[in-house]
């Protein structure tokens, strides 16, 4: 590697370049101040920059950043002027779409920001995915770090692993926009790989049905309807507006059935996706209940529940009559 000698106004004054050895010097140099400057090598980051040998002068170098001061004094040899490099290391990887519920990336997804932090949780990195959803943090310093993925709107994480598992075993086991790395010098850490699925959203009314005929005529507010998974598991809830509307949104792809909580002194007569969907599910039974199946960007809408308010019991009418 280059090593310049330079005087106290900046001037390079002599060069020399490493031997097999690593050894460089600077002969026959004037008595003065100087700063011996290494010209960083490629690929490696300055970890120590020392006079081993401490020097009446002081000027020891404390920091490492490729130079090391130095006084020469008549007739001195002024020895173990060492500069120690360390050898980076490449940590890279991809953030796809899963179009097709199965949690593998099927298309890439450009412009997610990928952060890379340090134990402290300092950002010591950023870039963004490009059209081929690739990413890189390059010269980094060997350590412990944590790649952290800035959610992109309208998605869920479903997977986020380095797919080439390391002898560190930080290979990431659980979907959340971040994998723990930790690099060697030298090493090139790949397919470190953040999986994002498209959540879907799904709308419907309650209306009820004023003249018999089990179609909605105007809105029903306040009716609680509850979204649950295959399992049974409330995983949303929502109360209808003043126009009868209700909605879930960023709902991860999968089986669904939209419940309604039956409003007192009403009966379902109409449970029905009034916009039939492939998935067949669109309701057949007056039963407070819509089954549903989200796809990936999927708008799932018109899922439209119709009460009937009761009337009063034959028993409280005779009553009235009395």
């Amino acid at each position: 590697m280059t090593i310049n000698l330079k005087d106290l106004a900046g001037n390079i004054v002599a060069t020399d370049v490493t031997d097999a050895s690593g050894n460089y010097e600077f002969l026959n140099v004037a008595p003065g101040q100087y700063t011996i400057m290494e010209v960083q090598p490629t690929g490696y980051n300055s970890v120590s920059d020392v006079d081993a040998t401490p020097d009446p002068d002081g000027n020891d170098g404390t920091t490492p950043n490729d130079m090391i001061p130095v006084t020469v004094t008549a007739g001195e040899a002024d020895n173990d002027n060492n500069l120690v490099e360390e050898q980076t290391a490449n940590i890279r990887g991809n953030v796809t779409a899963d179009t097709n519920n199965d949690n593998i990336g099927d298309s890439p997804l450009a412009n997610v920001t990928i952060n890379l932090k340090d134990l402290a949780g300092n950002i010591v990195a950023t870039d963004v995915t490009d059209a081929s959803g690739n990413y890189e943090f390059l010269n980094v310093a060997p350590g412990q770090y944590t790649i952290m993925e800035v959610q992109p709107t309208g998605y869920n994480s479903v997977s986020d692993v380095d797919a080439t598992p390391d002898p560190d075993g930080n290979d990431g086991t659980t979907p959340n926009d971040m994998i723990p790395v930790t690099v060697t010098a030298g090493e090139n850490d790949n397919d470190n790989n953040l999986v994002e699925e498209q959540t879907g959203s799904i709308r419907g009314t309650v209306t009820k049905d004023t003249n018999n005929d089990n179609v909605g005529d105007s809105p029903l507010a306040n009716v609680t309807i509850n979204l649950k998974d295959l399992a049974g598991n409330i995983v949303a809830t929502d109360v209808t507006d003043a126009s009868g509307n209700y909605e879930f949104l960023n709902v991860s792809p999968g089986q669904y059935t939209i419940m309604e909580v039956q409003p007192t002194g009403y009966n379902s007569v109409s449970d029905v996706d009034a916009t039939p969907d492939p998935d067949g599910n669109d309701g057949t039974t007056p039963n407070d209940m819509i089954p549903v199946t989200v796809t990936a960007g999927e708008d799932d809408n018109d899922n439209n529940l119709v009460e009937e308010q009761t009337g009063i019991s034959e028993e409280k009418s005779q009553r009235y009559k009395q």
